[in-house]
């Protein structure tokens, strides 16, 4: 449980906690806790900068903001943009399975694909306001919209577009959770 004021009272987008120390990334700005030593400090290099997503990666810990990706390196405190997705608002990401990594934005749903950027080629998905990007199972993935609903990617079929006439109460989806063999959105 962390109070607010230890926040500054800003409202936390996501949290993360590990080897490195705790971390929770809010509307304005990084804070963290190194080894669970009080309180929780702003990471200053990032100012007001909203995170949306921290996510432990390949060393380091990814942060999606609302310019582009970063990537925290715990040896050296530092964090580096990630160029080649430049200044978009991140909404999620994650990398599949196979290896490919689905980047959620507000413009649409990229695919880097060996380090080359590209919206996903679908007539919705290449610019919709992408919330949150899942896996569900091996090449399966789930991505939520604001506005235009739930998508599911099937391997074997491609998209599939889910709405309020599939069941959906209504097309503003802000997450995705997997639990044990269901999908929440």
């Amino acid at each position: 449980d962390i109070p607010r004021a230890e926040l500054d009272d800003n409202v936390a987008y996501s949290y993360w906690h590990g080897d490195y120390g705790e971390f929770v990334g809010t509307r304005s700005g990084l804070y963290v806790r190194p080894h669970n030593r009080a309180p929780l400090a702003k990471f200053e290099p990032l100012g007001d900068l909203q995170i949306n997503v921290i996510s432990e990666w390949e060393g380091g810990l990814w942060l999606a903001t609302m310019r582009g990706l970063y990537e925290y390196d715990p040896e050296t405190g530092l964090a580096t943009h990630i160029a080649r997705f430049g200044e978009r608002p991140i909404r999620s990401f994650v990398r599949d399975s196979a290896g490919e990594l689905w980047v959620g934005t507000q413009n649409g749903l990229l695919r880097d694909d060996a380090g080359e950027v590209r919206p996903v080629d679908t007539p919705v998905l290449g610019s919709a306001f992408v919330d949150a990007v899942i896996q569900l199972e091996p090449e399966w993935l789930a991505v939520t919209t604001f506005g235009d609903g739930l998508f599911i990617r099937n391997p074997d079929t491609d998209w599939r577009q889910f709405g309020v006439e599939d069941g959906l109460p209504f097309q503003d989806l802000f997450s995705a959770r997997r639990i044990n063999d269901g999908l929440w959105v």
